[in-house]
């Protein structure tokens, strides 16, 4: 059953790849779009379906 194997970090994922600067208020441990993320808190680098995804969980913030 597809419903069963839907995972919406890895199959909802609708934002590119491109760089984002973000600063991290917390260090996080994620696994999205197939990727695994292990970021301590301040500045990265991060793909931009992770930006959005960490901004609205008001995780990060833009630099």
């Amino acid at each position: 059953n597809e419903l069963e194997t839907f995972d919406p970090l890895r199959d909802a994922v609708v934002f590119n790849d491109d760089p984002v600067t973000v600063h991290l208020n917390t260090s996080c441990t994620i696994k999205m779009n197939q990727q695994n993320f292990n970021l301590k808190e301040g500045e990265h680098k991060v793909p931009l379906y992770l930006a959005v995804f960490l901004i609205g969980r008001r995780t990060a913030s833009i630099t």
